[in-house]
C-alpha cells in the first residue's frame, strides 16, 4: 500500500499550506501531469499513531465517491508517510 520511491521528485512546487493534528499538509503539483495535490505528511510514533495512519490511508484507498477526497497514492520517506490526495480548493474541512 506504502510505496518507497523519493515522492520528491515526482512532486514539485511543494508550499506548506497547513498544520494537523498528525502531521502538515502541503499543496504541490505532480510532474507526470501538472495536477494540483495535496500532500499530508505524518510522522506516525509507532503503535496507536502507525495504525491509525494505515487506517486513514486503508479508507481513503476504499472510498470512491464525488464528495470524498481520493487517494493517489502513498510513500514511506525515512520515518514519514506521505499521503498524496486530490487537492479541494477551500480549506481543510476542520475550518469549514
Amino acid at each position: 500500500f506504502v510505496q518507497l520511491d523519493n515522492p520528491s521528485r515526482l512532486f514539485r512546487n511543494i508550499e506548506k499550506i497547513d498544520k494537523g493534528g498528525f502531521g502538515d499538509v502541503y499543496l504541490a503539483r505532480r510532474v507526470e501531469d501538472n495536477l494540483r495535490v495535496a500532500i499530508k505528511v505524518m510522522k506516525p510514533t509507532g503503535g496507536e499513531q502507525s495504525a491509525r495512519v494505515q487506517n486513514e490511508i486503508n479508507i481513503l484507498r476504499s472510498c470512491r465517491h464525488e464528495n470524498i477526497v481520493r487517494h493517489f497514492e502513498s510513500y514511506l520517506v525515512g520515518k514519514e508517510v506521505w499521503v498524496v490526495m486530490e487537492w479541494c480548493d477551500g480549506g481543510s474541512l476542520y475550518h469549514l
